[in-house]
């Protein structure tokens, strides 16, 4: 069951949400029928709207690649500190023994997304990479410092399938 998040910045009120997990529809069988054939229904929109990494994971799918992990995601930009939601994959492939996953980038300034995980306290949300390790946050507007949860947010603490 996927889940939502609603966070602002504490001093302007900027506000982010997006999609967390996966739902029921994203049963591994279908993954891979709708990774293979992204042109089919316009399926791969619900995963990537970058034609380009569309194509890449394809490629690899087509390839017998074997697909380890996806879920949506949240990243912050590098740069400016957007948050958005993005579809994080991981996919292994056979010829090169490699692990692939999407490089995406800013929707704002074009700079690169890194995934990170969101942890609520009762004070404010902590930023942390994959590895668990906080990563400071700065309002992309107002310079604000601090990153809280937004109560008014119709994405947080919904459940969806």
């Amino acid at each position: 069951m996927g889940s939502g998040f609603g966070v602002k910045c504490k001093a302007c009120s900027a506000s982010w949400e997006g999609s967390l997990g996966i739902g029921l529809r994203y049963s591994e069988e279908r993954m891979k029928v709708t990774l293979t054939e992204p042109k089919s229904r316009g399926s791969m929109r619900l995963f990537s709207d970058d034609s380009e990494i569309q194509g890449e994971i394809a490629s690899l799918m087509n390839q017998n690649a074997s697909l380890l992990d996806y879920e949506h995601s949240a990243y912050l930009c590098a740069g400016c500190h957007w948050i958005e939601s993005k579809f994080y994959i991981s996919i292994k492939t056979l010829a090169a023994e490699e692990i692939y996953t999407p490089k995406y980038k800013c929707s704002k300034c074009r700079n690169a997304l890194i995934r990170i995980k969101m942890e609520q306290n009762e004070n404010d949300v902590q930023i942390l990479d994959e590895k668990g390790n906080e990563i400071p946050w700065k309002c992309p507007l107002c310079n604000g410092t601090k990153l809280v949860k937004d109560n008014l947010s119709a994405q947080n603490d919904i459940l969806w399938d």
